[in-house]
């Protein structure tokens, strides 16, 4: 009969963790870049930055959800800055083009008398050949430009036009409610079965805590209660009678009295035996779950665990899936509606589009027109025979001085003839450009809506990127409104909390790292507690064991079987049973003055495989970040990376597109095309 702790074989190994299908990924995010790389873009992101600066995102955010009724009237959506600035933007942006084309019909207007025609053309005789190349050169060279400039924005609009129609499908149709749906709901399984680990007294949290007590004693009975000498002793013992067993069996003259006192040896000693597995089996229930005390101070050790959990759970099912699901009719617009946005949207930005393409292309049509007209003229100026002689004439004035009348009024007909030619160009160019003017000022409308997109655009995302500790608190505050516990447990605080979070996440390490060490507090405490009062019962049955054992009665029943028996060779083994049962005592007293309190060694070390075998639960069941970060990149790529990137500076390219055609091409041409 063996004093062997047969729990040990059956708990020694630790459960196995069941691992929960996991949606964490590690998506590749490119850095965001609010400033762009072309000039006008570099321009736009720094006037952005001083006009909608983050701070105004604060603010502009705190109005957006306030409850005040008065948040959003006319005064109030007219004093936020990105409205006011697109305001300012638009107005100052009318009134240079409206000076610009009045200065255009002024120029066009000039000249238009005789005499200085007359004048001009007699000046534009003697000008040298190379100035009129620069002239020539530097209208070239706007030209360029604009059209380089029209290609140039007629592909950002193109790209803008595609970006925000798929924004609009994918945030509404994929991004919000369906894959935030879907993730939250994937996540809520997750903390539900972590939640079951917490709570059931069956799971495999509760058996790992009965695999580590049941090694953690198996140290403490051999350490604290020196219980392999004791089992020693005690098997040595029983040896001992089995072999006096066998020799008094042979003995004839064995009376009955000396058999009987035999027998009484024998029961004591597997009394004794039965006495020292008492104290085996405390550990022994708790491992085989029959201590109900020791399993409930393990299971309330989890409870902060259970109440956070708990708080996550109920969360994301009454505050976000309930408004969310199904998802089909959650999202933010209906398809319809949708389609009619986006079919506006595109009809808008194609009209912008050909009104790019449209504005461009009459300015240098109607310069290469009026040049080749010129040219024309000339080449049948310098055709004619009459034209050949004024100029022979011009040219040898010195030696012929007279002139025909015929030829002078031929002359002034001539003159008279190209100056009513020019004036009916100068005409035609007013006509043309009233289009131009009323394509301007749809096009500067148009602008200042980009300009407020790219203010908010760009305002957010630098929000987004720079100002996390602002928007966890907002976000939080939005789902807890006054009452911060309704997200976490009392003693935390949810802002520092949720940044960690996003730390972790950030960093790729497991968000129980942080989240869950001010909960595992709790956790050490309550088992070092449950070991310590599993060892004071194991100390107890030892007392009780002992104090039933009664070491003394064994050795009177031994003395007297052996002044009862003649054989020499018996009372050698009864002196050998009789040393083995005084050094049990000896142990006996060794254990009736300890102190049943564990070695801290032994606790540590327990405690902290019972929280690295609870972290590697954590890490199995849980993702290693509770946030959709596939999500949020995806939305962020699309929002941040793509729409705003593409708008941009957008606004300003047009404007400096429109005053390039309009100081550029048609002010400066006019006045060129005059001097020439």
């Amino acid at each position: 009969m063996d004093l062997v702790l047969t729990c040990l074989n059956i708990s020694s190994s630790l459960p196995t963790i069941p691992i929960i299908d996991s949606l964490t990924n590690t998506p590749s995010h490119s850095y965001y870049n609010p400033n762009g790389k072309p000039i006008f873009q570099l321009i736009s992101s720094s006037l952005t930055q001083s006009t909608f600066s983050i701070a105004d995102v604060r603010s502009f955010l705190e109005l957006f959800t306030s409850n005040d009724s008065h948040s959003f009237d006319t005064s109030a959506i007219i004093k936020l800055k990105p409205v006011t600035s697109t305001i300012v933007y638009t107005s100052v942006a009318l009134a240079l083009f409206i000076v610009l084309s009045v200065i255009f019909c002024i120029i066009s207007c000039r000249y238009c008398c005789k005499r200085e025609h007359n004048e001009r053309n007699n000046r534009q005789r003697n000008k040298k050949c190379s100035k009129k190349s620069c002239y020539i050169v530097f209208i070239l060279l706007i030209g360029a430009i604009v059209i380089g400039q029209m290609i140039f924005l007629a592909y950002q609009v193109s790209r803008a036009k595609v970006f925000l129609d798929d924004s609009i499908k994918e945030v509404n149709q994929e991004i919000y409610p369906k894959e935030i749906s879907i993730h939250l709901e994937h996540l809520l399984q997750q903390l539900e079965k972590l939640d079951q680990y917490s709570t059931q007294t069956d799971s495999i949290i509760i058996k790992a805590s009965q695999s580590l007590f049941v090694k953690a004693f198996d140290t403490i009975l051999r350490e604290e209660y020196v219980f392999d000498e004791i089992r020693r002793l005690v098997n040595y013992s029983e040896v001992h009678i089995n072999e006096l067993e066998e020799l008094i069996t042979p003995e004839s003259n064995s009376l009955p009295a000396v058999m009987t006192a035999f027998q009484n040896i024998k029961n004591s000693n597997r009394e004794m035996i039965n006495d020292l597995k008492m104290p085996l089996q405390e550990p022994c229930d708790y491992a085989n779950g029959q201590d109900a005390e020791i399993i409930s101070i393990i299971i309330n050790s989890l409870d902060l665990v259970h109440q956070q959990t708990r708080k996550f759970i109920d969360t994301i099912h009454d505050d976000i899936l309930s408004h969310i699901t199904p998802w089909q009719s959650a999202m933010i617009f209906n398809q319809d509606l949708e389609d009619q946005i986006r079919w506006y949207i595109s009809l808008v930005l194609t009209i912008l589009l050909v009104l790019i393409i449209v504005l461009g292309i009459i300015p240098i049509i109607a310069l290469i027109i009026i040049f080749v007209c010129r040219m024309c003229c000339k080449q049948q100026r310098a055709a004619s025979p009459k034209y050949h002689a004024n100029s022979h004439r011009t040219k040898d004035y010195g030696r012929q001085r007279s002139s025909s009348i015929d030829d002078d009024k031929n002359w002034i007909s001539t003159s008279q003839s190209s100056h009513c030619s020019s004036s009916a160009r100068l005409c035609w160019m007013r006509i043309v450009f009233t289009p131009m003017v009323i394509i301007l000022i749809l096009i500067v409308l148009v602008t200042g809506i980009f300009h407020g997109v790219d203010l908010f655009a760009q305002g957010a995302c630098r929000t987004a990127h720079n100002d996390q500790p602002f928007l966890v608190s907002f976000f939080i505050d939005q789902l807890s409104g006054n009452n911060p516990n309704h997200l976490v447990i009392n003693e935390l605080d949810p802002q520092t909390l949720f940044t960690n979070i996003i730390d972790d996440c950030s960093n790729l390490v497991h968000f129980s790292e942080y989240f869950f060490q001010h909960h595992l507090i709790r956790l050490e405490n309550d088992t070092e507690y449950a070991m310590n009062r599993l060892n004071k019962k194991v100390y107890d049955q030892f007392i009780i064991a002992i104090d039933h054992i009664k070491i003394g009665s064994h050795l009177d029943l031994l003395a007297n079987f052996s002044g009862a028996i003649a054989s020499a060779e018996i009372k050698e083994k009864v002196h050998e049973i009789e040393e083995n049962l005084k050094n049990v005592e000896i142990l006996f007293n060794k254990i009736l003055t300890m102190t049943p309190i564990l070695p801290t060694r032994i606790v540590n070390q327990t405690n902290q495989d019972f929280k690295d075998y609870l972290k590697r639960v954590l890490n199995s069941t849980i993702d290693m970040c509770p946030l959709p970060l596939a999500t949020i990149y995806k939305t962020d790529t699309m929002l941040c990376h793509n729409f705003a990137s593409s708008f941009n500076g957008l606004w300003f390219g047009l404007f400096l597109y429109m005053f390039f055609i309009t100081f550029g091409l048609c002010i400066c041409g006019l006045c060129i095309y005059k001097r020439l």
